[in-house]
């Protein structure tokens, strides 16, 4: 259900659609800061990891800003800072 939602956000930073991105973020940063640790788990790696999987990187850069700051740093640890690289 956690990579659904990543990829609803994804499909919203597509769109540039950042309110929803910004919104999408800030919820999952919300339950990841509140909840217990099987959820922050669950944010980490079935939505973090997941998040801008698959976009270019024009719109990963584009989005990056909107993105929750707990949930870049979930990401960044993963995958890094996706906004730091040069389009391929």
């Amino acid at each position: 259900m956690s990579e659904a939602f990543a990829d609803r956000t994804n499909e919203a930073a597509r769109a540039g659609n950042w309110s929803a991105v910004k919104d999408q973020t800030e919820f999952m940063a919300t339950e990841y800061c509140n909840g217990p640790d099987c959820v922050k788990a669950l944010v980490d790696v079935a939505y973090a990891e997941n998040l801008m999987w698959d976009l270019d990187n024009a719109t990963k850069t584009a989005a990056w800003p909107y993105v929750a700051k707990e949930v870049r740093d979930l990401h960044e640890r993963m995958w890094g800072d996706p906004s730091s690289r040069a389009e391929a």
